[in-house]
């Protein structure tokens, strides 16, 4: 990896160049994070962090370029991916959720002194994609998702220099010097406490920090730090794929945006929505909402990335229930999508999780969760396809080969047992039930062909790269399917596509906007989000982005937060 050639990529971005369909999406990644902004405040931790940094986040100063800039923007920048983050109620790309940084960095500045939408959609379409690109060189390593968190160094670097008007050699300099000590988040850290929120809000300071000395000194770090032989490649990564590197502008991972409907992990998005489903189908036929006494059995068909990361947080499951836990479970994503007819932010009150507690864990140990290869097989060619990720294969060798097939069979172990939750109360009675679904024969089949045709490749000598990927046709079907048995009687509901997600029928528009509108509306804005969306859409990039986002930012510069609408009190 070449850090002058990110720098001076970034630097020669014309927002006017964007692709249209790119430059719509970080628009509304924009209104999706201020949406997760105002989520995020109310959690106390939240609150605590904005105190903790009260101090370095007010006032102005002048730079000695004459800039006007925040005291300590780096603490505003960093408390915004601390609130974004908090609730899980966030957007993500296919390889990574880089909207804490690439998105929080330039709303941060264009609260604090304001630029125009075009220089932000510049700096945060540039931080979106080096972020994604840097996610994907790590795809086959020891961390997913979220826990790529070195991508919000490069995030952060990218699209604050872009807004100071850095020169390519300082943002080089500031990537090195960024990376030479780079986050690698624990497990237990993310899956088991508030820390979480310090996921994203760390490697933001730590990026802004590197930028800042990269300006003012001489410091630099040797290349070494991003190659495969000893740095990043080697250490990030079991094999570096380092053919996502490639192709700047010609292909586009920004077009993978994805926006949450829902609170919670991208893998239980689908559940949420089933089980609100079916209290629905609930409601219909009883005409009344479910109670927790209605809830017999809850069975929960889903994908390998579902199960996997039942297994990952589990461990890391102790003391009262929070909304951290909630986020990366299944059984208590579905109890509570059930129970409150849909899940939304509310649900997670701290103050009404600890009320329901004992009510909500009884309700998630009805519940079972089985592997559904079917599902798995869809959700991979909806991915691997498009993406061309098993040419990947050609750079599988060796001990990176290895320690791949190895690190599959660890993050995975509950696709192998055939159940998730709860314990080991169900299991397939034969491993060879999961293939006499004709549907999933058929797609093992089909994916068996790819592989075929890959492992040719890799005689050949081919390797990954990012430019025969189509970034714009993936399906992400992270699908989950829901039969309840409630009061006696059977209900089922299916979600195959998250609405939000790469592929899904609902617009993403329209996702942001009840996002938003259901973010004023809790935190107490007093705007349209319908009209402040709309505008967001058509206005010149040479508005203002401040001005854009003015109820929203007045909002978060409060000192308190007024008692929700609609909150479980």
């Amino acid at each position: 990896m070449d850090p002058r050639t990110l720098a001076e990529w970034s630097r020669s971005l014309d927002p006017a160049a964007l692709p249209p369909g790119t430059a719509e999406r970080v628009r509304l990644q924009f209104a999706s994070v201020v949406a997760s902004l105002l989520d995020g405040l109310a959690l106390p931790d939240v609150a605590a962090l904005r105190a903790a940094w009260a101090g370095a986040i007010g006032g102005w100063r002048k730079s000695s370029r004459g800039r006007v800039e925040p005291p300590a923007f780096e603490a505003l920048a960093s408390w915004f991916a601390a609130a974004s983050i908090a609730l899980d109620h966030d957007d993500y790309l296919l390889f990574g959720h880089p909207g804490h940084s690439a998105a929080a960095v330039p709303l941060a500045w264009a609260a604090a002194q304001d630029a125009s939408l075009g220089e932000a959609l510049a700096a945060a379409a540039a931080a979106d994609e080096v972020a994604a690109r840097l996610g994907g060189y790590a795809l086959v390593g020891p961390h997913n998702g979220q826990l790529w968190t070195h991508i919000h160094l490069a995030a952060a670097v990218i699209a604050a220099g872009r807004l100071a008007g850095d020169n390519p050699e300082v943002v080089a300099r500031a990537l090195g010097l960024a990376f030479a000590n780079p986050p690698f988040l624990l497990p237990a850290a993310f899956f088991g406490g508030s820390s979480k929120l310090l996921a994203a809000a760390v490697p933001v300071r730590q990026g802004l920090e590197a930028l800042r000395l990269a300006r003012t000194t001489s410091l630099a770090a040797p290349a070494g730090v991003f190659d495969a032989a000893d740095g990043l490649g080697r250490h990030f990564a079991h094999a570096a794929l380092e053919g996502f590197l490639d192709g700047w502008g010609a292909v586009w991972l920004t077009d993978t945006l994805a926006v949450k409907r829902v609170p919670g992990c991208a893998y239980v998005s689908a559940v949420a929505e089933a089980a609100a489903e079916v209290a629905r189908q609930f409601e219909r036929s009883k005409g009344r909402r479910v109670v927790a006494a209605d809830v017999e059995r809850l069975e929960l068909s889903v994908t390998a990335l579902t199960v996997g990361m039942e297994d990952a947080a589990r461990p890391h499951r102790a003391g009262a229930l929070s909304p951290v836990e909630v986020n990366f479970s299944a059984p208590l994503t579905a109890s509570l999508a059930l129970l409150d007819g849909d899940l939304t932010p509310s649900s997670l009150d701290p103050a009404r999780l600890a009320r329901d507690e004992d009510e909500l864990r009884r309700v998630a140990g009805r519940v079972v969760v089985r592997h559904d290869l079917g599902r798995t097989m869809r959700l991979v060619d909806g991915v691997i396809r498009p993406m061309a990720l098993l040419d990947a294969l050609g750079d599988l060798r060796g001990e990176g080969a290895r320690k791949a097939g190895w690190e599959m069979l660890r993050r995975y172990p509950g696709v192998w047992r055939g159940s998730g939750e709860p314990g080991d109360a169900a299991r397939d009675d034969s491993p060879f039930a999961r293939f006499a679904d004709r549907g999933t024969f058929q797609a093992l089949r089909h994916v068996g062909r790819l592989v075929q045709g890959a492992l040719g490749r890799r005689r050949e000598g081919a390797r990954y790269t990012v430019r025969n990927a189509r970034p714009r046709d993936v399906r992400f079907a992270a699908s989950a399917g829901l039969l309840a048995t409630l009061a006696g009687e059977v209900f089922c509901a299916e979600c195959e596509v998250p609405p939000g997600a790469p592929g899904a029928e609902n617009d993403l528009t329209t996702v942001v906007r009840e996002k938003l509108k259901r973010a004023f509306r809790e935190a107490g804005v007093e705007a349209s989000a319908e009209e402040l969306v709309g505008r967001l859409l058509g206005a010149p990039l040479d508005a203002s982005l401040r001005e854009l986002f003015a109820p929203a930012f007045g909002r978060l510069s409060a000192e308190t937060t007024p008692a929700k609408a609609g909150r479980h009190e």
